[in-house]
């Protein structure tokens, strides 16, 4: 490996774990707050700006940190398969709309994070009734609804407020 290829890829490390330290600490300081944290926002904008691969290993590596912090158990899976399909659904709805610059992309970062906040408790919920061997999905579901609407509109809210100040930190971290 040269120089030059071990100096990049030393710097996508270092930009990994700085942007999974940010996804941590926002998640374990916004923990008062039942289900509003920027993980998602982050991991959605990560992917949009350094791709697929780097999305996946910042919402698997925030995950296994944070709940270090937070709390590990089999549901830790659940978040790990819910993030991964978060990210996977960013790079295939909201990334094409990034790639080609087209004008309002940012009002649409924020509906589809929004939508990401209901997939994600979708997903978990699913994981938990199949975990937990909960009869009556639904029900299950709908018991929860009220955390995954604060969870949609909590990443609408960061959206908005973070892809102006991180599309400059990420664009500026990939050159």
């Amino acid at each position: 490996m040269s120089n030059a290829q071990s100096h990049k890829a030393a710097r996508r490390i270092v930009r990994l774990a700085l942007t999974i330290g940010i996804a941590v600490i926002g998640r374990v300081l916004f923990q008062p707050l039942p289900n509003i944290q920027p993980v998602t926002v982050i991991i959605m904008l990560v992917t949009l700006y350094l791709g697929l691969m780097d999305g996946l290993m910042v919402a698997v590596g925030s995950i296994l940190v944070s709940n270090i912090f937070m709390g590990m158990g089999p549901w830790t899976i659940g978040q790990i398969i819910s993030f991964s399909i978060v990210v996977v659904l960013t790079y295939l709805l909201l990334k094409p709309i990034y790639d080609r610059k087209l004008p309002y992309r940012r009002y649409y970062g924020v509906i589809t994070a929004i939508l990401m906040g209901l997939i994600y408790g979708l997903i978990i919920s699913l994981w938990s009734v199949w975990l937990y061997k909960i009869n009556h999905f639904w029900v299950y579901y709908f018991r929860g609804i009220s955390f995954d609407l604060m969870h949609a509109l909590g990443n609408g809210a960061f959206y908005f407020v973070l892809e102006p100040i991180l599309s400059k930190i990420l664009t500026k971290q990939s050159d």
